[in-house]
C-alpha cells in the first residue's frame, strides 16, 4: 500500500491552505491508510470575485519571475486576508522566492541596496541581450544563477558587454597562434576561452592584459619567433595590441637576419643583439636607445672591417650581403 501523505500536502497546499500541525496529522492519517486526496480544480474557484481577480493579477507577477511554483503560497494568503502589497512582501521570505533572486542576498551581504524583482528581472534579460546580439551559444552563461553572480557582484551591462567582446575576440576571432599563447600561457583551451573571460572573478584589466599579451606572442608566433610570457606580458604593459604586434614583429624579421650574422661575426657577449634587443628598439621599451646602439656598433664594426684597402670585391660582398636589410 502506497503511502499517499505527499499528495494530501499538496492537495491542501493547492488549496490554499496553510499546513498547520493538524493538517500534517490528517494527510499523514489518510496518506498512511493509501486514501487518494480528490482531484485539484483550479485554485481560484475557492476565491471570491476580488480576491480572484487579485490571485490573477499576482500570479502573473510571479509567473514572469519564473516563480509559478509560489501559486499555493500566494492562495494562501489571499485566502487569510492579506493584500497584495503585504503577499509580495511575504512572499520575499520563502526559500523559492531567496533562490530566484539570490544575486540580492549577495548585495544585501556586501552592503550594497538591493534591487526590485522589476528591476533584477530587467537587468537579467539586458545581460540576456548582450550574450544574445553578440553570438553567444543557448545555454552558456545565460541562467539565472549565472546573473546572480553578475547581480550579486554589481556587474553592469556595460562590463558584460566588455567582457564578451574580450572572449568574442579570442574565441571567434582571434588566429590561431593568438588561442595557442592562450592556452600555453594560461591553461585555457578553445572550449573554455569564452567562460574564462567571462568569469566574473577575473578584473577586467588582468582580462585585457592577458588577451594583448597572447595577441603579442600571435604576433611573434606569425613571423616565426617564440615570445616567451613575461616579454609578450611586458609589451602588452607598454600598449602593444595586435596590429603593432604583427607589424613590429614582421620588421624584428627583417632587422633580425643581418644583425644575428654580425652578433655571431663579432661574438662578444656585450655586443651580441637578440631578439629582446629588437623588440626593444621597435616597441620603444626604456632599453630601446641602448639597443639601437647595439645594433649600430656592429654595422659600424662591419663597415670599418671592410674599408681601406679591401678593394672592389670586398665592398662588392658587402653590398650583397647587406641587401633589403634596414
Amino acid at each position: 500500500m502506497a503511502d499517499t501523505t505527499q499528495a494530501w500536502l499538496d492537495y491542501f497546499r493547492g488549496q490554499g491552505i496553510r499546513i498547520t500541525p493538524e493538517i500534517q496529522q490528517y494527510s499523514e492519517s489518510y496518506g498512511k491508510a493509501g486514501r487518494v486526496p480528490p482531484a485539484l480544480k483550479d485554485a481560484s474557484e475557492y476565491l471570491s470575485g476580488g480576491q480572484r481577480d487579485a490571485y490573477q493579477a499576482l500570479l502573473s507577477v510571479f509567473r514572469d519571475y519564473g516563480l509559478a511554483d509560489l501559486a499555493p503560497d500566494i492562495l494562501t494568503f489571499i485566502r487569510e486576508g492579506y493584500d497584495g502589497a503585504t503577499i509580495q512582501l511575504m512572499l520575499r521570505d520563502t526559500d523559492s522566492y531567496k533562490q530566484r533572486f539570490k544575486g540580492n542576498e549577495a548585495r544585501k551581504k556586501a552592503g550594497m541596496t538591493t534591487l526590485s524583482p522589476a528591476e533584477y528581472v530587467a537587468l537579467e534579460r539586458q545581460y540576456a541581450q548582450v550574450l544574445s546580439a553578440n553570438g553567444m551559444p543557448r545555454g552558456f552563461y545565460d541562467s539565472t544563477d549565472d546573473f546572480a553572480e553578475w547581480i550579486g557582484n554589481d556587474v553592469s551591462v556595460q562590463e558584460v558587454q566588455a567582457r564578451v567582446a574580450l572572449a568574442r575576440r579570442a574565441v571567434y576571432e582571434a588566429p590561431a597562434e593568438t588561442r595557442t599563447a592562450l592556452r600555453e600561457f594560461y591553461g585555457v583551451g578553445d572550449s573554455e576561452i569564452a567562460a574564462w573571460f567571462l568569469d566574473p572573478e577575473k578584473a577586467q584589466p588582468v582580462l585585457d592584459r592577458r588577451l594583448r599579451a597572447a595577441e603579442v606572442a600571435s604576433g611573434g608566433a606569425m613571423a616565426g619567433f617564440d615570445v616567451e610570457r613575461e616579454r609578450a606580458e611586458r609589451l602588452a604593459d607598454l600598449g602593444v595590441d595586435a596590429q603593432r604586434a604583427n607589424e613590429g614583429y614582421q620588421r624584428i624579421g627583417r632587422l633580425m637576419p643581418d644583425a644575428e650574422r654580425l652578433s655571431d661575426i663579432y661574438d662578444g657577449a656585450e655586443d651580441r643583439y637578440a631578439l629582446g634587443d629588437a623588440e626593444a628598439e621597435v616597441f620603444g621599451d626604456t632599453s630601446s636607445a641602448s639597443a639601437s646602439r647595439k645594433r649600430r656598433s656592429l654595422a659600424s664594426r662591419e663597415r670599418a672591417a671592410f674599408s681601406g684597402d679591401s678593394g672592389s670585391a670586398g665592398a662588392a660582398s658587402l653590398s650583397a650581403r647587406r641587401k633589403g636589410a634596414l
